[in-house]
């Protein structure tokens, strides 16, 4: 196609299964491919993202040194899973450690100072016991924590009034993961009236940071974009080795026709910044649709195709700097929603070939879910179906155009092959539906607590991160439904949380965003 002659893939170190003519071949690229020659820098220069990083240019993305990268790339169909953090089998450096950890001490004063000066604000959302774990990995960190005692378990949450940090039929994202303690750490992206994009951060665990009126949740902190009042927000978590502890990537729709990222890491200073996804300059439908889960992602090209995203990950599976685009020839409405999940429990099963759902709404208005490129014979080994075959008995739903669709994955009970149970939600109307399926079938309901939310309510999910290396060097998969199966929404203007019980919902909480 035009635009596209000049332009090659190269081979990388990384998953030899993505062969060279993977990301090459003309008929696999978009029509408004975001390496086509008529969007040079001078078509991006009024786009331009504001200056959010100092010192070496190297080490703006934060993708600098990254222990276990080096070495032989991780093949396609690798073995039974390791407790090993290098590809050569080695331990990871300890020094390194203790640095950051100075570092993040100086961070955390620095917070706190904050907080005291700023003032806190009180609000509703409950602690709660550590969830369950996943079964049958030796080496899976999902380990199950000590139960703490919190004064917030027991208390009726506060009315809140209208936040200030979160605008009416504001977008809503976000991203967690459990510690190898048991702890959980969760970010909610949201966006204010003056189109700031702003992060609101859960941790249950010990930490010298002040909270919300004795809740886990801190203040919002303002994350640096060029964020617009159509703006749509996916977020998705790395956890690997040291260096990602975790790191969030939050991609967004932002300027005309651009898709683009930035990261939080709190090992960071300053601790966000513009992603390195910002240089393949991807294309995309003004408020384009966007939904991620690391290392995939994505988003609306002009022309309404879905196109996959993919970080072209190294040897041990570990993050890089480079990313590979494709169309997936699903074409959709301008303003259709989408959402993205996990086929697999297991990371290096769902970091290749078959390893992402597509949860949206398709041409002739209906939801529908898609695993693309699942029959392509290039699925890691050992690869086992999640969804009914061929989704014949997914129901048909009609979505309206700007309905927000969310979704999130949990580890299927008692599965050693690494299945998911998946859970989608919907708006229609003031009501949230759900659709599911934890085996042979889909299934529908209609949960009370998921009613009566306000009609521009956007929907996030969270499906918990996982890893092939973890932070403490060993393969973390996505765990059981528990306690951080969770969902947020806004009724009343306030952002709602609400938690997975079964297959039924429990009683919307108010998150505590001043």
């Amino acid at each position: 196609m035009a635009g596209n002659a000049n332009w090659s893939g190269h081979p990388q170190p990384g998953l030899e299964v993505v062969q060279p003519e993977y990301y090459s071949a003309p008929e696999a690229l978009s029509p408004n491919d975001p390496r086509d020659p008529k969007y040079n820098d001078s078509y991006y220069a009024p786009h331009a993202l504001p200056p959010t990083h100092t010192g070496d240019p190297k080490n703006r993305y934060a993708y600098g040194v990254i222990p276990g990268a080096g070495g032989p790339p991780t093949t396609a169909y690798p073995g039974p899973e390791t407790g090993e953090l290098h590809a050569d089998g080695s331990s990871p450096a300890r020094s390194s450690k203790k640095k950051w950890w100075l570092i993040g001490g100086a961070l955390l004063l620095l917070v706190i100072i904050g907080a005291v000066v700023g003032g806190l604000y009180g609000g509703g959302v409950i602690g709660s016991k550590k969830s369950q774990t996943t079964d049958g990995d030796d080496n899976d960190t999902n380990t199950t924590g000590p139960t703490t005692t919190d004064p917030a378990a027991t208390a009726s949450p506060t009315a809140l009034s209208a936040p200030r940090f979160v605008r009416q039929g504001s977008p809503l994202t976000a991203a967690g993961w459990e510690t190898p303690e048991g702890d959980t750490e969760i970010f909610l992206f949201h966006q204010d009236d003056t189109n700031g994009i702003y992060y609101s951060r859960f941790y249950d665990g010990t930490t010298a940071l002040a909270t919300l009126n004795g809740t886990h949740w801190t203040e919002p902190v303002e994350v640096s974009t060029a964020a617009k009042a159509n703006t749509r927000l996916a977020a998705t978590l790395i956890v690997y080795a040291g260096v990602f502890q975790p790191q969030v990537q939050v991609y967004y729709s932002g300027g005309e026709a651009r898709m683009l990222g930035v990261n939080v890491n709190l090992r960071n200073d300053p601790p966000s910044g513009e992603d390195s996804i910002n240089n393949s300059r991807l294309v995309a439908q003004p408020g384009s649709a966007v939904a991620a889960y690391w290392p995939w992602m994505t988003y609306q090209s002009a022309a309404g195709e879905l196109m996959e995203v993919r970080n072209r990950l190294q040897g041990a599976f570990a993050p890089s700097s480079t990313w590979d685009v494709r169309g997936l020839g699903i074409t959709t409405d301008g303003g259709s929603g989408v959402a993205m999940v996990p086929m697999s429990a297991i990371f290096r099963s769902m970091a290749v070939e078959g390893g992402f759902g597509l949860i949206y709404r398709n041409s002739g208005g209906v939801l529908a879910v898609a695993v693309p490129r699942l029959d392509d014979g290039e699925v890691a080994d050992g690869y086992a179906r999640s969804w009914p075959s061929d989704n014949a008995d997914f129901p048909s739903i009609s979505v309206e155009l700007d309905a927000p669709i969310a979704a999130f994955s949990v580890a299927r009970p008692n599965d050693s092959a690494g299945r998911v149970d998946t859970f989608i939600l919907y708006l229609d109307g003031t009501d949230i539906h759900m659709v599911y399926t934890t085996g042979e079938s889909w299934e529908q309901s209609s949960p009370a607590a998921l009613r009566d939310v306000d009609k521009d309510a956007d929907i996030a999910c969270i499906t918990l991160g996982s890893s092939n290396s973890g932070s403490d060097g060993k393969t973390q998969r996505i765990p059981l439904a528990g306690r951080n199966s969770k969902c947020y929404f806004q009724r009343g203007g306030v952002v709602q949380e609400v938690v997975l019980d079964g297959t039924d919902w429990k009683k919307a909480e108010a998150v505590p965003i001043p």
